[in-house]
């Protein structure tokens, strides 16, 4: 029971981490500061693909 609850609250929390970047994307889209795009999007490629590394090594590792 309580790894379950585990793996939900660690995908809950991926879900929040990714909307904040979308609305930090946005944000940064609109003012046009600080990044160009292609970095900015290259940092969002990066974390989605150690989220992507979490979301499936949890799962395993509770097994």
């Amino acid at each position: 029971m309580t790894q379950s609850i585990t793996i939900r609250f660690i995908k809950a929390n991926m879900i929040a981490e990714s909307l904040f970047g979308l609305a930090v994307f946005i944000c940064r889209y609109i003012i046009g500061e600080f990044l160009n795009d292609v970095q900015y999007l290259e940092y969002l490629m990066e974390d989605s693909e150690i989220e992507f590394h979490i979301e499936f090594a949890v799962p395993g590792m509770l097994n």
